[in-house]
């Protein structure tokens, strides 16, 4: 654009020069055609004015005339002459600087006219023309006789006025350099424009000279300077991946390079922590190693099952010292991890007549978390020992919760016992650090002290004299992970402690859609009779009213699976009472969930085995229970019912005693000493049975005794114990 404007610049000069040229030119030639014309018109025109004056021969008159067309002519006359043919001037008006003699040297010049003629003479411009007398309205180049002629000589000076052609030239000039400035300026703009690309461009050179990436010239520049900014964007996209290609392999070394120190590091510092562990380890196994043969000297002074315990918290510690983290990577349920180890928890608390309870979250049984099952066994275990050390404990409570938040998750262990409370000393060893200054035989707590240091446990002891203590532990852990848990339908909860009522019931209310609750019978009853519940819980009280208990479970069992639980001191009178209704270990939602997630059995899949060699009776009981629920199989022999025993797995057995082979008493021992048989209800089926005969059928391991002959209100009784059987 710039070069358009510069070359269009001298084709404009030029061109309005010739324009100035033509113009004045053909302005100039104009005014003297028009001058001309108008010098012929005023001749023309004088012409006829003067005829009348030459007809009368008034010459006077005609020379006022002629003086006063010459003034008021617009055009410059200098002088107005009638001559005669031969040259005399008839009458005549001239300026001051014309004189006769050059009018009469211009009409010799032009004789002999006979028509109009105009010339240039010098600077005037002189016009002739004749005119006859005689004819009363002549006409501009009419020919005239020679007798009676005369000839009318104007003379006008030949002066072209400025303004004529100088106004279009002048307008012509103004046009042009009007044109001329627009180029100028337009050409001003555009170097100046130039200039700004040409420095953007050299700003966007500096940048890429100087490394910077992306430095793109997005503006719109100057045609001319296109192709420079289409290059200068390949050259910087370019140079923009190579530069980012270099970066990314810098960092990836860098990356590399950081990564390897990091590992050096964390290598040596874990080069260093090993070394510390091992020391620690070695430390700590002298220490254990010190106690197990203390223990092994002193082995005489302790019972059996003590020394055992001892010598299993030993290897326990040991092993804990050796964990690289309690809580590992394997994912557990608490509620599985802690049924496993009730039985031995009872064993530990029967034997010293303490009653113990378990409470859980709900959250136990509906997540899962990382945790070495180990540790977290030996965790409870120690903290349950040391309670045990206290004084005058007659009931101790566990309480296992896990606390599941949106980021955290932290698992809560409690034991309250009551008793007298803590000692000193035992205040002194909950908050040792030092391990290796416990004696051997509180190797619990060593056993605590590890895993809270492990752990980054927050514990809490609470302890009051006459009143029992309470010990509290929180353990951070990382985020559990929910697990799929199908809700059970309806709950019916019986538990005569309202405050553990409250408790339990809190906890089953997340894992079923209905819980109701009661603290008494007649509760219970009123409850189960308004809607059927999938499953009723029992928490059996002291054995008082065992009779009607024994009918209320019966109505219950019709329409719900149920599960009781009673304490040790009395779970074996209410075993006696309810049989294996009555469940031999401790409540756990882990228990109770495998329990009530299988269909509640129907007595229709209750098996029963008659045995008895009468086959009257046989077909008695055939024709009895053939309307009944229940899957008959008859055997006339002891040893075929031991055969089929074997062969098939009964509810429950109804024995004779007097068989032809062995006797009901042996047949009941040997099936109490197989796996299968030591818990399934083994009913005796005689005509008599005296009170000492009654022992020795129940210490052979029998239930009950049916007398014969086989009668309405003893079929019942039998299939009570069928359906007792199955609800277990």
């Amino acid at each position: 654009m710039l070069n358009f404007y510069r070359q269009l610049t001298l084709p404009w000069l030029v061109a309005v020069s010739l324009m100035l040229v033509f113009t004045a030119t053909w302005y100039q030639y104009e005014a003297k055609l028009q001058q001309r014309a108008q010098v012929q018109q005023f001749s023309a025109a004088l012409q006829l004015a003067v005829a009348p004056y030459l007809a009368a021969r008034n010459y006077q008159a005609l020379g006022n005339h002629l003086g006063h067309a010459s003034a008021v002519s617009s055009l410059p006359i200098q002088a107005i002459a009638l001559l005669s043919s031969s040259g005399t001037i008839l009458a005549a008006t001239q300026a001051d600087n014309v004189s006769e003699q050059s009018i009469q040297q211009q009409y010799l010049a032009s004789q002999n006219v006979t028509s109009y003629q105009l010339q240039k003479v010098d600077h005037l411009l002189v016009s002739v023309q004749p005119v006859s007398a005689l004819q009363l309205t002549p006409t501009v180049n009419m020919p005239i006789d020679n007798s009676g002629q005369f000839y009318l000589l104007i003379m006008v000076e030949y002066k072209l006025a400025f303004a004529v052609w100088l106004l279009p030239m002048l307008v012509v000039f103004i046009f042009g350099s009007i044109v001329l400035i627009w180029i100028r300026n337009a050409l001003a703009q555009q170097q100046l424009l130039q200039q700004v690309d040409i420095s953007l461009v050299a700003h966007k050179l500096r940048q890429l000279q100087q490394g910077q990436l992306n430095c793109r010239i997005d503006e719109q520049l100057m045609p001319d300077l296109e192709p420079i900014k289409q290059s200068f964007n390949a050259l910087s996209e370019q140079y923009s991946a190579h530069q980012i290609s270099l970066q990314q392999q810098i960092s990836h070394q860098e990356s590399k390079l950081e990564t390897s120190q990091l590992s050096l590091v964390e290598t040596s510092n874990h080069t260093k922590k090993l070394q510390q562990q091992q020391a620690e380890y070695q430390h700590y196994l002298a220490y254990c190693i010190k106690n197990l043969q203390l223990v092994c000297q002193q082995k005489s002074g302790f019972e059996a099952a003590e020394l055992a315990q001892l010598v299993s918290s030993q290897l326990t510690l040991l092993k804990l010292l050796a964990l690289d983290s309690p809580l590992g990577t394997e994912k557990l349920q608490l509620t599985a991890v802690v049924a496993e180890q009730l039985v031995e928890y009872q064993t530990w608390f029967n034997a010293k007549h303490i009653k113990f309870y378990l409470f859980e979250a709900a959250a136990n049984a509906s997540h899962t978390i990382n945790f070495n099952p180990f540790a977290l066994n030996a965790l409870i275990a120690a903290l349950l020992q040391v309670t045990l050390r206290n004084v005058a404990v007659t009931e101790i409570t566990l309480r296992i919760e896990l606390e599941v938040n949106d980021t955290v998750s932290s698992l809560n262990i409690s034991v309250v016992s009551d008793g007298e409370g803590l000692s000193a000393r035992q205040r002194q060893l909950f908050d040792a650090d030092d391990i290796t200054r416990l004696h051997w035989q509180e190797v619990d707590y060593a056993i605590l002290a590890v895993l809270i240091k492990q752990l980054h446990i927050t514990k809490q002891v609470y302890s009051l004299e006459g009143l029992g203590c309470t010990s509290k532990l929180v353990i951070p852990l990382p985020l559990a992970e929910p697990i799929s848990l199908k809700p059970l339908s309806s709950i019916l909860l019986f538990d005569a402690d309202t405050e553990h009522l409250q408790e339990r019931k809190q906890a089953l209310a997340d894992l079923a859609t209905q819980v109701t609750y009661c603290s008494d019978l007649a509760c219970l009853e009123f409850n189960a009779e308004q809607a059927s519940k999938d499953n009723i819980i029992i928490f059996l009280p002291p054995p008082v009213t065992l009779s009607l208990w024994q009918q209320t479970l019966e109505k219950l069992a019709k329409n719900s699976k149920i599960h009781c639980y009673a304490s040790f001191d009395s779970i074996e009178v209410w075993q006696q009472a309810l049989g294996h209704l009555v469940q031999t270990e401790l409540f756990s939602l882990q228990s109770f969930l495998s329990n009530a997630a299988s269909d509640t059995i129907s007595p229709s899949s209750t098996k029963l085995l008659v045995v008895d060699d009468n086959q009257t009776n046989l077909a008695f009981i055939q024709v009895l229970l053939k309307d009944k629920p229940i899957e008959l199989t008859l055997a006339s022999a002891g040893q075929e019912a031991l055969a089929l025993c074997q062969q098939h797995q009964f509810d429950v057995i109804l024995l004779d005693i007097q068989l032809p082979d062995i006797n009901g008493i042996e047949v009941a021992k040997q099936l109490r000493a197989s796996d299968n048989y030591q818990h399934i209800p083994i009913l005796a089926f005689t005509a008599h049975a005296l009170q000492h005969e009654k022992a020795e059928f129940i210490a052979a391991g029998m239930n009950d005794v049916i007398l014969k002959p086989l009668q309405a209100d003893k079929l019942q009784q039998i299939l009570q114990w069928c359906t007792l059987n199955k609800l277990a």
